[in-house]
């Protein structure tokens, strides 16, 4: 399910002007919403979270209502990161906040 994650999240049409890690770490949330735009429910498909920490650091997670198992999640935010800037993030898994069902510290 990982290298599915980072499979889907390369494949992702960036717009002009997301170019760095930290544009396209949020823009991930907006591609992954309009995925599942087709409902009455604001998400009905979860979405991520993304909080930046750092220079090459971040908070990232997977809302309660997400459809994919944590290791898709995982493997969208690595492949984010590979595609942008051409290296392997680490994610240490944290706690999670309110709507969040999973999230991690990711440095790369």
């Amino acid at each position: 399910m990982e290298k599915g994650g980072r499979a889907a999240a390369k494949a992702i049409p960036w717009p002009d002007g997301v170019a760095g890690v930290e544009e396209r770490l949020a823009f991930l949330d907006d591609a992954h919403r309009d995925a599942y735009r087709d409902s009455e429910m604001d998400a009905p498909g979860g979405g991520y979270t993304f909080e930046s920490t750092g220079n090459r650091s971040a908070r990232v997670g997977l809302t309660d209502a997400y459809p994919y198992p944590d290791s898709f999640g995982r493997g969208a935010f690595k492949g984010v990161v590979d595609t942008t800037v051409g290296t392997m993030p680490v994610l240490e898994q944290v706690s999670s906040r309110d709507s969040e069902r999973s999230a991690w510290k990711m440095e790369w």
